[in-house]
């Protein structure tokens, strides 16, 4: 049956034969007189768009690539570019999304349908992932460890999720007390136990400590008590905290009452700080590098441009510090990472670290678990990093984290071929979903945020359409896969995400003599 959740809204002729047309969902842009599905863009994968030499519309995606429209004259370009900016307003709640929409249209479905197959996948695993997940790495059999649900109310902790594994030794009383010492409450919490060694990977923010480097002697006892309580079980192994910035960004920070822990408070710990880049500078890295990919290729000095935007060093960087918390982990050392507000870049570690460590998490059912915890569970700002939501316009928010990780994982993909059950097609289509608003999953900032929206109820989830065959990679079998991957970090062992930025680049013109906008 038709899908009456997508509706047509313009249609318009471009120069030499192109068309272009929009709905409610989607942009179409069909490329001069040939065969070929042309480009398709959810609106909410449009950045932006600009208007060069008077007829010249410029489409640049969140996901990299860039789509060119010439029309006849600059009225049309004009109008049509305030059609494009009409529908990237940001939407003031969940029933503005296409998701609900399409929700709403699905409902009425036959129950065979695919898009009600799409409704019944629920937006969480039938038994949540920290009950999988401990009786899979072994947290229910250790007397070190233990699910405290302190914070089931978010009460301790809005941003995390509402079951946190931590050390027996430390009560649910304390855990508060651990909070105030933490950036946003993120207190620090495991996330995953190596089971041959017993050695885990926690993650949390920094700690807080006040104007000027001032100490609260409570406060930090309270925390190094906690992470003494993370490490103490590993007798010589001490524990490694992997700050995700440099060292000058985690001492700029005590400026603002933030910081790093200080090796003379810590004596049970090493630190060792990766080099990170801010959001900031990641967003101003991403947009130079989709521009160079939008140039045209014959350029000489093209890979030197390419280097001058810093997006693969800054991958490399992710893979690198990842491989240094897996390599600690593998040898029987407990690891802590955090950035500053610990949903940034301390996901992307942790993230890639336990890609490289376990092989379940490089099955299609494991992925899922993976980014359901790291980045929607624990709080990575999906909305505003992505710009989905009203109260989310804020362009110095706006950051390509989460698809900078996903280049790193493909990096990885690229490095053991036959490691990863799921394809590249997998990652592209998430990466395109991310930002779509077609699927409630990667809407708001929290889990609090999500479940207080009704998102399960109002939504389809995106993870019952990742789990087609077209999504499987053919080369994967389970019976031979490593079980630990070890990926080259330099440079010159990673390649530009080319399917994924450069993918389509066609121009659609506008035609002089049907180039009417309707």
């Amino acid at each position: 049956s038709t899908d009456h959740s997508f509706f047509l809204q313009w249609v318009g002729r471009t120069t030499d034969g192109g068309s272009i047309a929009m709905s409610n969902y989607r942009l179409h842009l069909q490329p001069r007189r040939r065969s070929g599905p042309g480009a398709s863009v959810p609106l909410r994968l449009i950045d932006a768009t600009e208007i060069r030499d008077l007829i010249h519309l410029i489409v640049l995606c969140k996901n990299g690539r860039t789509f060119k429209c010439t029309f006849n004259t600059g009225d049309h370009c004009l109008e049509w570019w305030r059609r494009i900016n009409t529908g990237l307003v940001t939407m003031s709640s969940v029933q503005d999304t296409f998701a609900a929409a399409y929700a709403a249209w699905a409902k009425e479905q036959p129950s065979t349908s695919i898009h009600r197959a799409l409704l019944r996948a629920a937006h969480n695993l039938q038994e949540p992932w920290w009950r999988i997940e401990a009786e899979r790495l072994g947290f229910n059999e250790s007397r070190v460890w233990r699910i405290s649900m302190a914070n089931v109310e978010y009460k301790l902790c809005p941003s995390y999720p509402p079951a946190l594994i931590v050390p027996r030794s430390i009560g649910d009383e304390d855990l508060d007390s651990v909070a105030r010492f933490r950036a946003m409450r993120r207190i620090p919490t495991v996330v995953w136990r190596h089971r041959g060694n017993g050695a885990v990977i926690a993650r949390s923010s920094q700690p807080e400590v006040g104007w000027l480097g001032w100490r609260s002697s409570e406060d930090e006892y309270d925390d190094d008590k906690h992470l003494q309580s993370v490490s103490y079980v590993f007798q010589q192994q001490k524990l490694l905290i992997v700050d995700a910035r440099s060292y000058a960004s985690a001492v700029t920070n005590r400026a603002r009452g933030g910081g790093c822990e200080c090796q003379q408070y810590y004596p049970a710990a090493d630190i060792q700080f990766m080099c990170l880049p801010n959001i900031h500078h990641v967003r101003r890295s991403f947009q130079q590098m989709r521009a160079l990919v939008a140039e045209p290729s014959d350029q000489a000095n093209w890979h030197s441009n390419l280097e001058r935007t810093l997006w693969l060093q800054y991958v490399a960087g992710v893979v690198r510090a990842a491989g240094v918390v897996a390599r600690a982990v593998a040898a029987g050392r407990p690891a802590l990472v955090h950035c500053s507000d610990g949903w940034d870049r301390t996901p992307q570690i942790v993230a890639a670290a336990q890609l490289m460590l376990d092989p379940y998490y490089r099955t299609i059912e494991g992925f899922r678990i993976l980014i359901e915890r790291e980045w929607l569970d624990f709080g990575h700002k999906f909305a505003d990093r992505c710009g989905h939501l009203f109260g989310s316009e804020d362009p110095n928010e706006r950051s390509p984290i989460f698809l900078q990780w996903l280049d790193a994982v493909h990096q990885l993909m690229l490095q053991y071929p036959c490691s990863f059950e799921f394809n590249e097609a997998y990652l592209i289509k998430l990466a395109t979903h991310v930002h779509s608003c077609m699927f409630g999953t990667f809407l708001f900032n929290t889990s609090r945020e999500r479940n207080a929206a009704g998102l399960a109820d109002l939504t389809p989830c995106v993870w019952h359409l990742l789990a087609a065959p077209a999504y499987r990679n053919h080369l994967y079998s389970p019976h031979y896969v490593e079980q630990v991957i070890w990926p080259d970090s330099t440079v010159r062992s990673l390649y530009l995400w080319w399917t994924m930025y450069g993918g389509e680049r066609d121009e659609c013109v506008d035609d002089p003599e049907t180039g009417s906008l309707e």
